[in-house]
């Protein structure tokens, strides 16, 4: 009885030893354990910003892509508006040349015209026959009247073929006052388109060089990403 009240005091004193022994050791690893798993916690924090900002970074980049494919099919479709206007801009151009040179030509003949039957046209008056006032050729027959008085005699007044020529060349001078006014009138209709064209040009030219700076803007967006992401 003895001899086991002994064992069982030794296998007690051997738990207790045991215990004491173990303890400071579970004492001492578990700061280890703690500072290990905040030093994971730091670096699964880092990675979490990491991958954010790399998330972050990859969402301005393709909204970046985004907005300069948008601009350059606006600029695309705008270059291709501003060809065609130009275009247009040539033909009228060359239009209005035209007008000018047949304006040009077509008065000189009438001015021949004028000076080959000066004494018809200086008779008018005498003979009672006279332009409208809006004619675009009455002031040369005004002039060539005073100085024609002379030539429009009782004699020449009263014969009816030269009175009948006095008639046809008014008439004639009517039609070509017509003539010119009609194409006066399509010169000042041309030139007003061509001033019109123009002015639509420069907004677009003006769009145009707004698109360039935009997409120049986010090219350069692109870039600052680049060296950030570098860095």
């Amino acid at each position: 009885m003895l001899k086991k009240a002994v064992v069982i005091g030794v296998c007690f004193v051997a738990i207790a030893g045991c215990t004491q022994a173990v303890s400071p050791r579970a004492t001492q690893s578990t700061p280890e354990r703690s500072t290990e798993n905040r030093q994971q916690e730091s670096d699964s924090t880092e990675q979490r910003q990491t991958r954010l900002a790399e998330d972050e970074r990859e969402t301005r980049k393709q909204a970046a892509l985004s907005s300069i494919k948008q601009l350059e099919q606006q600029k695309d479709l705008l270059s291709q508006r501003m060809l065609g206007r130009q275009q247009k801009l040539s033909n009228l151009e060359l239009r209005a040349n035209q007008l000018e040179t047949e304006l040009s030509t077509y008065n000189r003949r009438v001015q021949a015209f004028i000076l080959a039957h000066k004494n018809s046209v200086g008779c008018m008056g005498a003979l009672g026959v006279s332009l409208d006032e809006t004619n675009h050729y009455s002031k040369d027959v005004k002039d060539l009247a005073g100085a024609a008085t002379l030539v429009c005699g009782a004699a020449v007044i009263a014969n009816d073929g030269f009175r009948n020529e006095v008639i046809r060349v008014a008439d004639q001078l009517s039609q070509a006052s017509n003539h010119v006014k009609n194409l006066t009138s399509q010169l000042q209709g041309v030139r007003s388109q061509i001033n019109t064209e123009n002015a639509s040009l420069e907004q677009e030219q003006t769009e145009a060089s707004n698109l360039a700076s935009g997409i120049q803007n986010y090219h350069s967006q692109l870039e600052r990403e680049q060296v950030s992401t570098k860095n």
